[in-house]
């Protein structure tokens, strides 16, 4: 009887133990996931896409082909537009000089559709565009007068996964408005981060969406450990603090590294 008692207290106590532990066990985040529907979208604040931006992005998905990100000038010249293309490459087209003969692409990365998470960042540096996908980069340069993106007053949202539907009433307000008819992104979006004219990035968080779901939350949405000065970055599980912005002299950033609270 005293044998039976003490293995049945050893099974509960390792169930216990169990139980505390997957409680305990950090959950998997996601951050923001649309659906891929006809009227799918997420809106997020406007970037001012000045000569020394950047914007940045994780995205995770097993779709061949899609809208990433769209932003332009209120729909006259000046337009960004990422989307994944066939081979699962990243192709950015843009417009960044007046008149409509300025568009540049390129073309960088592959099999990026496999499930797993990809970082996408566009750097500008005046009449030089950035677009690095994994840390692998190619540049093209854009030739004209004037570089600057539109203004921010009359610039659209920036729109990831799709834009409203809405906008076929005013497809005019669009400087490119084949974008409209792009195929719908469906996957999975975190760590959106715009760069605006400082040395210091900031989070941007979505202004609304239509077939979008926010749960689970991405970490730094659930707990942000980061001091003054340090990006809080979304992992898996936890977050991290980037604080390679930790001093910026004269628009430039110095003293690099990056810690886990």
């Amino acid at each position: 009887m005293a044998t039976w008692a003490m293995a049945s207290h050893g099974r509960w106590a390792w169930l216990t133990v169990a139980l505390t532990l997957t409680i305990l066990a950090p959950s998997p985040t996601v951050g923001i996931f649309l659906q891929g529907t006809e009227t799918s979208y997420a809106r997020f604040p406007k970037w001012d896409a000045c000569t020394n931006a950047t914007f940045s992005f994780e995205f995770r998905t097993t779709q061949s082909e899609g809208l990433l990100m769209y932003a332009d000038d209120g729909g006259r010249f000046d337009f960004f537009q990422q989307m994944m293309h066939t081979g699962g490459r990243i192709r950015l087209i843009l417009n960044i000089v007046n008149g409509r003969d300025g568009r540049v692409q390129i073309d960088v990365g592959r099999s990026v559709n496999d499930g797993h998470w990809h970082r996408v960042v566009i750097r500008r540096h005046r009449m030089e565009t950035t677009l690095l996908v994994d840390g692998v980069s190619d540049s093209r340069s854009s030739f004209g007068s004037d570089f600057n993106f539109g203004n921010t007053e009359s610039n659209s949202e920036m729109f990831i996964g799709g834009l409203p539907n809405e906008m076929h009433d005013n497809i005019h307000q669009l400087a490119l408005p084949s974008a409209l008819y792009k195929t719908r992104f469906r996957g999975s979006i975190r760590n959106v981060i715009y760069g605006n004219c400082t040395c210091q990035r900031t989070r941007g968080r979505m202004i609304e969406g239509v077939g979008v779901t926010v749960r689970p939350r991405e970490a730094c949405d659930v707990r942000d450990p980061c001091r003054r000065g340090c990006l809080c970055v979304s992992g898996d599980t936890e977050p991290t603090c980037d604080c390679t912005e930790l001093k910026c002299v004269t628009g430039e950033c110095v003293g690099v590294f990056i810690f886990r609270p």
